[in-house]
């Protein structure tokens, strides 16, 4: 079954999937209702279509995405036992229209999924990155250097900067806690990602100024400069 989520609206490729899933669906529901020998009412027809989306479902993981495979009917089971047999027959093909909406929003999930991956490059940076008009940094530890965030010279950076693989073992965490000293001290703060991506990433800056890393729970993209995206040496700038 689909479940709302807010994060949603932000991502326009989730939005223009979750608009065509509801358009397919209701335009079979209307077609099957118009074409009914015996028509129920309405508000009757999408009561049963609504009640009938309910179902048993397991989650599963394909290329990277979670999706919800419904199982069990739940909710056409109710609408036959509830139902007398001859009015069974009149909401039938709505009932079985609303179990298969489980399906039809499953595939668009994977389409929107799949789509977005596309539209916005999750290794390109200029995906995190849009707008930096707001932007600052911020230090999240002690052993972070005094500096300055110019927004020039980081604008002028981006596009030189590379995607390279970045081991994020155990090691690191060790290295870091027996020294002292956190490899990505401060935080990029107040800059934006693409319009309509819905991305969300949290987005840090390395202790000599010469790489981003950009998490998203648990995907991690790590960007390399040749050189510094701050200046190092300056007042910090929180």
């Amino acid at each position: 079954m689909l479940l709302f989520r807010m994060e949603w609206f932000d991502n326009v490729v989730a939005v223009i999937g979750l608009l065509l899933g509801w358009s397919i669906i209701l335009a079979l529901v209307w077609q099957k209702y118009r074409r009914a020998i015996e028509k129920p009412r309405l508000w009757r027809a999408l009561i049963v279509f609504f009640i009938s989306i309910i179902a048993f479902s397991i989650q599963v993981t394909i290329g990277g995405t979670t999706a919800k495979f419904a199982v069990l009917p739940l909710g056409v089971w109710v609408v036959y036992l509830v139902t007398a047999k001859t009015t069974w027959k009149r909401y039938r093909a709505i009932a079985w229209i609303g179990f298969l909406a489980n399906y039809i929003f499953m595939a668009l999930h994977l389409a929107s999924y799949y789509s977005h991956e596309v539209v916005y490059p999750k290794r390109e940076v200029a995906t995190y990155i849009a707008n930096v008009e707001s932007a600052g940094i911020a230090s999240v530890h002690p052993s972070a250097p005094e500096a300055v965030f110019d927004r020039s010279l980081f604008q002028s950076k981006l596009s030189s900067l590379r995607p390279e693989e970045m081991n994020l073992s155990m090691d690191w965490y060790y290295e870091s806690r027996d020294s002292g000293r956190e490899r990505f001290p401060y935080a990029l703060i107040g800059v934006e990602p693409r319009w309509g991506s819905g991305i969300h990433a949290e987005i840090f800056i390395q202790s000599d100024g010469k790489a981003l890393l950009v998490s998203r729970g648990d995907q991690y993209y790590y960007y390399v400069s040749e050189e510094p995206l701050i200046e190092l040496g300056g007042r910090a700038d929180e």
